[in-house]
């Protein structure tokens, strides 16, 4: 079995280390997409390496060019056989750089895991409720609500629309968006997937070997929601609101969001105690 197992390997190293997402060649993209229509179970762990070598101009292309092929390249081909996907990033994304599955669906799918992904708009969870029909696992690590959003340069590279975003007074005409939604909103629309039989919030704690995943602490953390402005994301420890008013808290959210969490692992049959990582069976 072991033999097996790491011939197994050595073969999908070797197709992965030839792929090319924007393969010129279409007789190798073809060959590449038949492989990926019958693909069960699919990990994409995205990391950066080489990047000081390119100019930023060149850098910035070549990642927005990339990830703009991940739903059509990478995970539309698996759509009638996928039953389990799991991407994560080295830093936050979703909504800079940007991973926008709209119109991307999987008719099997029953684990679904995202790691460092932000949440900034309504679709990001229409998405994950399309797959209300079959998903009975969901897994969301190191996961943040992008709350206040400074308008990016690269337009194309950021999850909202252009539009989406206002000029505030005494912004020196910087652009902003602002997302109302809370942690306690999604996990209350999660109580809503029918099929649901595990689920696990949480940052992690410290990284195991690949095949085993993180070591999660299961609890709301200070990067549950985010900022997004011209050094990248930021933590949400205090903010203050351009509108006269004190400064707005985020630990204001946690309380409720806490309980609701207590609600949807109460709802899945597991015992949750507010700031403690252990969730059993009920």
């Amino acid at each position: 079995m072991s033999k097996m197992l790491e011939c197994r390997s050595v073969v999908m190293n070797k197709f992965m280390s030839a792929i090319d997402v924007n393969e010129p060649n279409p007789d190798v993209a073809e060959k590449i997409q038949k492989v990926l229509q019958n693909l069960r179970s699919l990990r994409l762990d995205f990391i950066y390496y080489g990047e000081k070598d390119l100019k930023p101009a060149t850098y910035i292309a070549e990642t927005h060019r990339f990830f703009s092929a991940v739903p059509s390249f990478w995970l539309k081909p698996a759509h009638q056989t996928l039953k389990e996907l799991n991407l994560a990033h080295c830093h936050f994304w979703g909504y800079y750089l940007k991973l926008d599955l709209r119109g991307v669906h999987f008719s099997r799918l029953r684990i679904l895991q995202l790691t460092k992904y932000t949440l900034v708009h309504d679709s990001q969870l229409d998405g994950i409720f399309s797959h209300r029909d079959t998903l009975a696992e969901l897994y969301l690590e190191d996961c943040a609500i992008g709350w206040d959003i400074e308008a990016t340069a690269d337009k194309e590279m950021a999850y909202l629309d252009p539009n989406s975003y206002i000029t505030r007074p005494g912004s020196g005409g910087k652009r902003y968006a602002t997302y109302d939604k809370r942690w306690h909103d999604y996990f209350k629309s999660f109580q809503e997937l029918r099929h649901l039989q595990r689920f696990r919030y949480g940052w992690i704690e410290k990284y195991g070997p690949f095949e085993e995943g993180p070591d999660l602490n299961l609890s709301m953390h200070i990067a549950s929601y985010m900022l997004y402005g011209s050094l990248g994301y930021q933590e949400l420890p205090s903010y203050c609101m351009d509108t006269g008013n004190s400064l707005k808290y985020g630990a204001e959210w946690v309380i409720e969001d806490e309980t609701s969490l207590e609600e949807l692992y109460a709802k899945i049959g597991y015992k949750y105690v507010v700031g403690k990582s252990q969730v059993r069976r009920g």
